[in-house]
């Protein structure tokens, strides 16, 4: 049967391994000559200003995450001005020069963003707004609240906007509306002619607007032939969904640029406001315009829908659920707006790596970066060789469904020969596919070495435990399964995995924190048991519908309470660059009791996406702590410690930063980092395998501390490959 592509739309894409959603940092665009005449005809730059600005544009976006954290709560807002220069909004000088330091412009307003970002909730909670109230949004540029309104001084709508001195009401030219009709075109279709856009093509389908099609609902490509059907589907409080297609399309990471050619994506590093965007539509084609604003919950006749991005690129029915970019790095999908493209009009986007989080999506990219661990890869390293020092452990991927285990030895030396890693067991070939199992660590037997853990996927919702157990060092280790599910028992596609002493008794135990979707998960427990089958995994913990998103959700493992029972962290991301901390306390069976909060950061103050995630008792206090290995962009790189504590409250256990990379100096994306007392002085240290490209990789040790400060762990390398000695890609480590 001949394949058909995802390509006359919107977006072809090529398909990534299975995990958690990578944002893509933007390096200096390629620009193909159709873009370049679409931002001459409608932002007005001359063809030799097209690159030098997208590329000013996404350095501007970068520097308003590391300032973002760096500011902290002082932070009130950032943009890009006339020349693309990132103007940042604070509410103290020392916030300002700081600011100035790292290279923004900055200007000293009242409000800060978290304030702001408070405001807006008060607004997004009321069940209604008038019908004349088109939208409201915080617009960091002016320092306030504003209600768009197409009769700005009608008594419901100044009612609406209340009196709070942060909000100001401003006229808008019309009312929104989603944009889909039943017409003819080049694109998909569904409901009997239905017609929308293609967005980005992702594993397995592609994403689009919420609006076009509820979950089920079958869709034709542009041929009419047969294509797939929605998977999910949000609409109204979002508008978002993806389709997941059939054998018979192949995705490739193409936009469709409606001048006979294609744009790649190469990513999806979030643009600032004020920057340049373009969309690609099926009916409007290729249109350009600017970033407007953020976070904009928009008034449509069908609902109100939140976290929206206003732009002035122009778009008109159909033209739904097309791709949003700026250069090669994916933005989002259309939502709706006012006006046309005779007239221009106001649009909006659903972002795309909100879509991507919400449903564990991987976007696939034209010469992608080499993907970071996911929380899938594990959290915990431990002691495999029994000698007092932690080991990090590997699982290779020779190709050919054969696999392989490395042991990389702790040590408290350093050189680039100090952890010469061994190998402890290899599969026969066809015998071991490691693309199918995520791997975590802990001591599952009670003998005194760590094992490593592997939940393998069988397909049709089948998963199975392998144990490898703990080996002295240079002894083979040989796997054997502990438990298996039954036909659709349990979908490892759905599960992150953790590992330690959940219950107390002794043997650490894994913990799995499943989706059950609708924004449910649940936590799982499979007990550690001394060798054969294990006890059978049974569930601690569920929240409410709607209680909890496992797609917002990383973990890891430890005893943050220092009570001799491991608990579960999760890093909660709550949008707008928002997260928390939550903690699954330990228990000896049965219900778990009830999660509590540890830290919430300011709004703005701290990415989930730019975050990965572990834990141990790094200060050597007796709690295990949770590290944070953030993304500044730039190839710049920190090292955060949220300390254990037995308290409960927003600011219990406030991250510090204990080590900053120079710009240049490391690249998060080419890190893959676990935890564990490697140099043997009673205190976890933070272990990244590096990629140094062409099949070289090095391991990292960042010594644990009780002191703070951006050089108190400062790292250093205990091993390198020679060149094409250990491709990185290939080995997930624990």
């Amino acid at each position: 049967m001949r394949l058909r592509r995802i390509m006359p739309v919107a977006v072809v894409v090529v398909v990534l391994g299975a995990g958690a959603p990578a944002v893509a940092a933007a390096a200096r665009p390629v620009v193909s000559d159709p873009v370049v005449a679409a931002m001459g005809r409608d932002l007005g730059y001359a063809p030799e200003q097209v690159a030098p600005r997208l590329a000013k544009e996404a350095a501007g976006g970068r520097l308003e995450h590391r300032v973002r954290v760096e500011t902290g709560t002082a932070f009130a807002g950032a943009w890009l001005d006339a020349d693309a220069e990132l103007v940042v909004a604070v509410t103290d000088e020392a916030a300002a020069r700081t600011a100035r330091a790292a290279g923004a412009k900055a200007t000293v307003v009242r409000w800060s963003e978290q304030r702001l970002a408070e405001v807006k909730r008060g607004l997004d909670a009321r069940r209604t707004a008038p019908d004349a109230v088109t939208g409201w949004y915080v617009d960091g540029a002016s320092n306030s609240v504003v209600v768009t309104a197409t009769t700005p001084d009608a008594a419901d709508v100044r009612a609406f906007a209340g009196t709070a001195p942060q909000v100001r009401i401003t006229r808008a030219a019309a009312k929104p509306r989603v944009l889909h009709d039943v017409r003819g075109g080049d694109a998909y279709y569904f409901n009997g002619g239905s017609r929308c856009s293609i967005g980005f093509a992702v594993q397995g389908g592609f994403v689009t607007a919420g609006h076009c099609g509820t979950a089920g609902t079958a869709t034709s490509g542009f041929n009419q032939v047969a294509q797939g059907a929605v998977e999910r589907s949000d609409f109204p409080g979002d508008d978002m969904g993806w389709v997941r297609t059939n054998a018979n399309w192949t995705p490739r990471p193409l936009v469709n640029n409606w001048a006979g050619g294609t744009v790649a994506v190469r990513g999806s590093a979030e643009a600032a406001v004020g920057a340049s965007v373009c969309r690609s539509g099926s009916t409007t084609g290729w249109r350009c315009g600017t970033i407007l604003a953020k976070n904009e919950t928009v008034n449509y006749r069908e609902g109100s829908v939140q976290g929206l991005t206003r732009s002035n690129a122009c778009a008109e029915p159909g033209d739904s659920g097309g791709a949003w970019l700026t250069g090669d790095q994916a933005q989002g999908v259309t939502s709706g707006g006012s006006g046309n493209c005779t007239s221009g009009g106001t649009m909006y986007f659903q972002p795309v790596n909100e879509i991507l989080q919400r449903y564990g999506l991987t976007l696939a990219v034209d010469t992608p970066p080499q993907p970071p661990v996911t929380p899938e890869s594990g959290s915990v390293t431990g002691d495999f060789t029994g000698d007092g020092k932690a080991d990090v452990l590997s699982l290779y991927d020779y190709g050919d469904s054969t696999t392989g285990l490395w042991v990389f030895p702790g040590t408290a030396a350093g050189g680039d020969a100090a952890s010469a890693p061994y190998r402890a067991w290899l599969s026969a070939p066809g015998g071991w596919t490691a693309s199918r199992a995520k791997i975590t660590a802990g001591d599952f037997t009670g003998d005194g070495k760590t094992d490593l853990l592997a939940l393998y996927d069988y397909g049709d919702s089948t998963t199975g435990l392998w144990v490898f157990p703990g080996a002295a060092a240079g002894a083979a280790s040989a796997p054997y399964r502990a438990w298996l599910s039954g036909v659709g028992g349990f979908t490892l596609a759905n599960t992150k995995i953790s590992a330690g002493d959940y219950t107390g008794d002794g043997k650490a135990d894994l913990t799995a924190f499943y989706d059950y979707g609708d924004s449910t998960s649940g936590l799982w427990i499979f007990p550690g048991t001394a060798g054969g089958s294990a006890t059978a995994p049974y569930r601690t913990w569920l929240s409410g519908a709607g209680g909890f998103t496992w797609g917002n959700t990383k973990i890891a493992t430890g005893d943050f309470t220092g009570d001799g029972k491991a608990d579960v962290a999760a890093l909660y991301d709550y949008g707008a660059s928002t997260s928390g901390i939550w903690i699954f306390p330990g228990t000896a069976g049965g219900t778990s009791p009830t999660p509590y909060r540890t830290w919430l950061s300011g709004a703005g103050g701290f990415t989930w996406s730019n975050t990965k995630v572990s834990a141990g008792d790094f200060t050597g206090d007796g709690k295990a702590d949770v590290a944070l290995f953030y993304d500044y962009g730039a190839s710049t790189s920190g090292l955060w410690i949220a300390q254990g504590t037995g308290a409960t409250g927003d600011a219990a256990s406030v991250p510090r930063r204990v080590w900053l990379s120079g710009p240049g100096g490391f690249t998060w994306a080419n890190s893959k980092i676990t935890a564990g007392d490697f140099t043997g002085d009673r205190k976890a240290d933070v272990l990244a395998l590096y990629d140094y490209g062409t099949a070289t990789s090095g391991l990292w040790t960042f010594p644990g501390t009780a002191a703070s400060g951006d050089s108190a762990s400062a790292p250093y390398r205990v091993w390198l490959s020679g060149a094409g000695g250990w491709d990185w890609k290939r080995g997930a480590i624990a």
